[in-house]
């Protein structure tokens, strides 16, 4: 299907992408950077990390406000994806809650999954600014219309494209249209399309942010590396892949750093050799098992 031929598609790319940068003896971020359409991005020295955020899901107000604050805590997050959608008044309140615990200071943008209807985006849309979020992403069902444009006009705050977007075809159509951000998923599109979009975007003047892909910290490498890569003022937002600073266990020998913010990156070297295989053949024989 569509899902499984995307996927194949990120991973072929991930291996061809680890593959070139070995040969050429330099980290994923540098190697990407050196080969992306990007003539700025080519004289730059190559970042050691990449700014990240953390997506704080829907659940009571004060949870996801404690949440934050714990995250901001333990590992230093300074910019956080809220999960908007339950209700105008439940979001206003999750966001009061959300600056009470973290201040003003961190970058907020808003994500409603679709799930509001389009006439209420423009009262959202304010809420949402005068809590000095950045992005509302999602804010509806988007089409690439006109009826994204109307959209899109009726929001005081950038909409950012995320679901309807999963090809380079339709990230130039809404761009057209006038979106000012899109949301690229290389598990999605694979990463030479997403640099694709990419490219799309700053030819447009619109800007893009690598979306969550719940993934572990390895194939998150992929992203932030991606993401790490690009010009600065390309950038909407930090990384969003995060997602596994949720999982019980990981793959990898050591875990990534956070660090002010950011995540570092790895150094030059295969990704291979970082991987603790045993673990890798336990997974594979519980696996086997479980069959």
């Amino acid at each position: 299907g569509e899902t499984q031929s995307a996927l194949a598609r990120a991973l072929a790319d991930m291996a061809r992408e680890d593959i070139l940068a070995q040969v050429a003896n330099l980290p994923l971020q540098d190697n990407m950077m050196r080969s992306a359409p990007f003539a700025s991005a080519r004289d730059r020295p190559a970042p050691a990390s990449a700014r990240f955020s953390c997506t704080i899901t829907r659940s009571d107000p004060q949870a996801m406000a404690q949440e934050a604050e714990y995250l901001q805590r333990t590992i230093g997050a300074s910019a956080f994806k809220i999960k908007t959608g339950q209700g105008y008044a439940t979001d206003a309140a999750a966001l009061d809650a959300i600056r009470r615990a973290v201040g003003n200071e961190p970058f907020l943008s808003a994500d409603s999954n679709s799930a509001g209807p389009p006439e209420i985006t423009g009262q959202m849309a304010e809420m949402l600014a005068s809590h000095d979020v950045g992005w509302f992403e999602d804010p509806c069902r988007l089409q690439p219309d006109a009826s994204f444009t109307v959209i899109a006009k009726a929001s005081a705050v950038p909409v950012l494209v995320d679901n309807a977007c999963r090809s380079l075809l339709a990230a130039k159509t809404f761009l057209s249209l006038g979106a000012r951000g899109l949301s690229i998923k290389i598990m999605k599109t694979g990463i030479s399309e997403s640099l694709a979009i990419a490219h799309a975007a700053a030819e447009h003047r619109a800007q893009v942010t690598m979306g969550i892909c719940a993934s572990t910290s390895l194939s998150a490498i992929y992203s932030l590396a991606l993401f790490a890569g690009l010009p600065p003022e390309l950038q909407a937002m930090p990384c969003e892949e995060t997602f596994f600073i949720n999982v019980a266990d990981d793959i990898m020998r050591n875990p990534l750093i956070f660090e002010d913010g950011a995540l570092i990156l790895p150094a030059a070297g295969t990704l291979a050799d970082q991987i603790d295989w045993t673990k890798v053949e336990q997974l594979s024989i519980s696996q086997f098992q479980s069959d």
